[in-house]
């Protein structure tokens, strides 16, 4: 039987055609239509895929899916063209929600620009030094790592800014480098103790970067600074008060030769001894300065400076310290500008304050302007030295009721001016100052305004003095400082104005000597009253031109004081008007003399003697209780100060002894009962009705030149002048030898049986004219015959004194020539 490949070919097939096939293992045949009955005329696949086999292994055909970028086209499996950046469209700056392409785990992955960037920092080895960065502020760009190489950050070495590690080592380490410390608005721990040998700059976030002390690991200072230079900016510097520690915040060293310190805090610095915040020693030459820095609750002071260079605080606060808000020390050259000091014992303390101006040699200048010092416990402002301008600060609610107040100066050659002073026991103490002008203060609400003791060339002028117990305080010497005798003072154009009758204006103590109480306004209300206005104490001062409330002059009325007819002035009067006058006027008094009758005002000493360590007063005389305790310098009774007046010693001048007992010699004094008239002292009384001022039995005599009672007609008036405790009338009107008869006559007189005497002087003529003639005649008097020697006009008349019949009275009868006399007598 033959095989198939031995069978011809058939041309064609059709349906109809047979073919052999094996049905339950019989051959059968079957037409090609019986075969494909019940295949698929087409193939049913879904669109976009293949007939293929993924399986292993042979297998039926399966359905191959075209992937996402395979298209199916005209019967071509095709794939979008390759990926070409640069034909794609140009784009904007990517924003936080636009795709990136990424090849993530074997797959194209689509992930937003955020995320991107977000991961290249947990990259390892990824360096981006040589990224550009620009400044908003700029004028270009710098490479990160330049810009990261200005200052190194603590963290660098290990520093954790938690507020619990100890960063000392890190600190260390940073400063080791050479390079600026930058520092995070963090809590660093450094418990120190830290020595800065080499110029350091530290840069903190201002208010927000903190180093702070946990605990005391050893005995000396926590930070200190001995670099030649160093700048800190923006960190607060907390020492946090331990009970161990006796050191300041921070120390810089005289070797430091510039330091700056720009919005730092100094605080809680702990001991008596050196417990200040920030404490820096200058060196020869040496500057430092602070800007916008605070210093609070320091055991001691905010700021101490010492030695020999100088400082300038600017712009800084200074609270709660123990001491002193700013502490300058003499030798050390300062301006302090705009800075505000509250709550501490002092604000400001410059110089040697608490010493006499003359042991304070070792002073130098400073400038201490437009600081608020409120609510320090002593003084707002304490200087001392020489050279120094206090001025515009605003010092208010600083001392007590009893002590202290707003400024305290022991200053020569300085002035104090422009400045706002409001409570506490003294505005301004001045005492001890010399050479010095204090001016244009407004001080309010104080026991006493202005303080001068112990002073000298010293002038308070133009100040507005208003609303304290007292106005200006003058004491002879400071008892206090032992300080020699005040000198000349000016005290000129003030206004001073109070309301209690407690106080007053202008009170001088002791017998002070050398004051000018000039121009000045005084304004009383409430309970004030002009008596209270001007006190003097003293025989010798220059007192003119003051005004009681403008008013332009005192009227006064005669009335008994002590038993004599009197007269009372203000004490600051230049001028007064009579309005009554009933009998001859024995006393003209001022109201504080009045005040003072019968008391021993002051004592002066004449010799203030050798070898005394201590010295007892005792007064006596026809009164009682007066008292007074001696000052001594260098052995010597310097003056002597009342403790109490006592009274009933007698009559202004009265006599009282001074004895002056102790364990040195030759000391003496005299004692003033009363207030004696001032030397000098110039007052013109005018006279609304006539007005006899008494000689005999006047007290303080009343003495003009006419040896006699001097009459004041209405309408005239009379100056006198202090003349060694006396009231001297230098001009009157003469009415008591000259006297107007009221219709255009005069009448020559004279008083107590004197007589009139009209004296030419030799050679002259007594001349006798009218209206009508003024040529008239004269009346002379010689010795011997006028003919030949006495020219004269016709009338004249010559009396020859040496006498005789016929050739005693001589009349001239022709000529005017020496020639024409006639002998008629």
């Amino acid at each position: 039987m033959p095989t198939v490949d031995e069978l011809p070919a058939a041309t064609s097939v059709s349906d109809t055609d047979e073919m052999l096939v094996s049905q339950s293992d019989t051959a059968r045949k079957a037409t090609r239509a019986q075969i494909l009955a019940g295949v698929q005329a087409a193939l049913a696949l879904p669109q976009g895929s293949l007939l293929g086999r993924i399986s292993p292994g042979t297998g039926t055909p399966e359905t191959i899916l075209l992937g996402a970028n395979l298209t199916v086209t005209s019967g071509t499996i095709s794939a979008p063209p390759a990926f070409n950046i640069s034909s794609l469209p140009g784009a904007g700056a990517p924003q936080a929600g636009d795709l990136v392409a990424v090849a993530q785990g074997g797959q194209n992955a689509a992930g937003t620009y955020s995320t991107f960037m977000g991961g290249l920092g947990s990259i390892a080895g990824v360096d981006g030094s040589n990224l550009l960065t620009n400044v908003t502020t700029g004028v270009g760009a710098r490479r990160i790592a330049d810009t990261f190489s200005d200052a190194i950050t603590l963290e660098c070495f290990g520093g954790v800014g938690d507020g619990v590690t100890d960063n000392t080592a890190a600190l260390l380490a940073a400063l080791a480098t050479g390079r600026p410390i930058r520092l995070d608005a963090r809590v660093y721990v450094v418990n120190g103790p830290i020595l800065v040998n080499a110029p350091s700059v530290w840069l903190g976030v201002p208010d927000g970067t903190i180093i702070r002390r946990q605990q005391v690991t050893q005995s000396q200072p926590w930070i200190e600074i001995a670099g030649a230079s160093v700048s800190i900016n923006g960190i607060v510097f907390d020492a946090a008060a331990l009970a161990a520690a006796d050191s300041p915040v921070l120390q810089v060293d005289t070797a430091c030769a510039v330091s700056t310190f720009t919005r730092c805090a100094f605080m809680n610095a702990w001991g008596a001894t050196v417990g200040s915040g920030l404490s820096i020693n200058c060196g020869t030459n040496s500057r430092h300065q602070l800007t916008l820095c605070q210093a609070n609750n320091n055991a001691l002071n905010g700021v101490l400076a010492t030695g020999g260079g100088t400082i300038l605080i600017e712009l800084c606060g200074f609270s709660q310290n123990g001491a002193c808000g700013v502490q300058i020390a003499p030798e050390t050259s300062c301006r302090l500008t705009d800075n505000s000091c509250a709550g501490n014992n002092i604000g400001v303390a410059v110089g040697n304050w608490e010493l006499a101006v003359p042991q304070n040699a070792g002073s130098v200048s400073c400038v201490i302007e437009r600081n608020a010092c409120a609510n320090n416990a002593l003084w707002g402002i304490a200087a001392g030295g020489y050279g120094a301008m206090v001025a515009s600060n605003s010092l208010t609610g600083n001392g007590t009721q009893s002590s202290g107040g707003g400024l305290l100066a022991r200053v020569g050659l300085s002035r104090l001016f422009g400045n706002q002073v409001s409570g506490g026991f003294i505005g301004i103490d001045a005492s001890t100052s010399w050479g010095s002008l204090i001016s244009s203060n407004h001080i309010s609400g104080t026991q006493t305004a202005v303080t001068v003791a112990a002073c000298v060339n010293l002038s308070l002028a133009d100040n507005f003095l208003i609303s304290n117990v007292w106005g200006v305080d003058i004491a002879v010497t400071s008892v206090a400082l032992a300080a020699a005798l005040t000198g000349p003072v000016t005290v000129s154009r003030n206004w001073i104005g109070f309301t209690s009758a407690q106080g007053g204006g202008i009170w001088a103590h002791d017998g002070v000597l050398g004051i000018c109480v000039s121009d000045n306004d005084f304004n009383g209300w409430g309970s004030a009253d002009v008596g209270q206005a001007l006190w003097l104490h003293t025989d010798q001062a220059i007192v003119s031109g003051n005004r009681w409330g403008n008013q332009p002059r005192f009227s006064l009325q005669s009335g008994i004081i002590a038993g004599k007819q009197a007269l009372v002035l203000p004490d600051l009067a230049d001028e007064g008007l009579v309005l009554t006058a009933s009998a001859p006027i024995q006393s003209l008094l001022t109201n504080h003399q009045v005040d003072t009758l019968g008391q021993i005002t002051f004592i002066r000493v004449v010799s203030g003697g050798s070898g005394y360590t201590t010295a007892q007063i005792a007064i006596s005389g026809t009164g009682r209780g007066a008292a007074a305790s001696a000052v001594l310098v260098a052995g010597q009774v310097l003056c002597i100060l009342m403790t109490n007046p006592g009274s009933g010693y007698g009559e202004i001048g009265a006599n009282a002894s001074v004895i002056i007992t102790g364990d040195g010699t030759g000391a003496t004094a005299n004692a003033f009962v009363g207030l004696p008239v001032i030397e000098g002292r110039r007052l013109r009384v005018a006279c609304n009705c006539s007005v006899q001022f008494a000689l005999t039995g006047s007290v303080p005599q009343l003495e003009s030149w006419t040896g006699f009672d001097s009459t004041i007609p209405a309408m005239g008036a009379v100056e006198f002048e202090g003349n060694f405790g006396t009231w001297r009338a230098v001009s009157f009107p003469p009415v008591d030898y000259l006297l107007p008869t009221g219709d255009g006559g005069a009448i020559l007189t004279s008083v107590d049986g004197g007589n009139v005497t009209l004296r030419p002087s030799s050679g002259g003529a007594l001349h006798i004219g009218s209206g009508a003639e003024p040529a008239g005649c004269t009346s002379s008097v010689g010795r011997g015959a006028p003919t030949g020697f006495v020219a004269a006009p016709p009338g004249s008349d010559f009396r020859n004194l040496n006498g005789g019949g016929g050739n005693t009275f001589w009349v001239k009868q022709t000529g005017v020539d020496a020639n024409g006399w006639v002998a008629i007598g």
